[in-house]
């Protein structure tokens, strides 16, 4: 049983007034995925090879997009180097991109809201317990 994937990966980074940002594109067998990492200063290309060589079994990335099939298209070395040299000098996130990455924040935001809003209700039966046991200690005349 084979268990490889193919797997294709961009890293692009641009800069987000205040900080950098890396955006990693996947796509692989499971289906197209995003992952959005925020550098505090510009790293560099060697702090960037480090990061990825470390962190990447650690990125969280989107659930995958089924259905993404990228163009595959077979090009000259003159013509890839080109085509390398104009995506350098435009540096553009796909648009395929933003909308996982603003899938997977509003994803994030509403787990976040669930789950402060059942602390601050724990919270809030714990402080009404204690005050309904302070009643009670009261009510005895202790």
């Amino acid at each position: 049983m084979n268990n490889s994937l193919s797997t294709n990966c961009k890293f692009t980074v641009l800069f987000e007034n205040p900080f950098w940002v890396g955006i990693i594109e996947r796509n692989d067998d499971l289906g197209y995925s995003v992952a959005r990492i925020v550098f505090g200063s510009e790293p560099t290309e060697v702090q960037l090879y480090e990061y990825i060589q470390k962190e990447y079994k650690n990125i969280r990335f989107s659930k995958p997009i089924k259905n993404y099939q990228p163009k595959e298209e077979v090009h000259n070395y003159k013509r890839t180097q080109r085509e390398i040299k104009q995506v350098m000098s435009k540096i553009q996130i796909s648009s395929k991109a933003h909308e996982a990455m603003r899938l997977e924040l509003e994803k994030n935001k509403q787990t976040r809201k669930e789950l402060s809003k059942s602390e601050r209700e724990a919270e809030e039966e714990k402080q009404r317990q204690i005050r309904q046991e302070h009643k009670k200690e009261k009510h005895r005349g202790h």
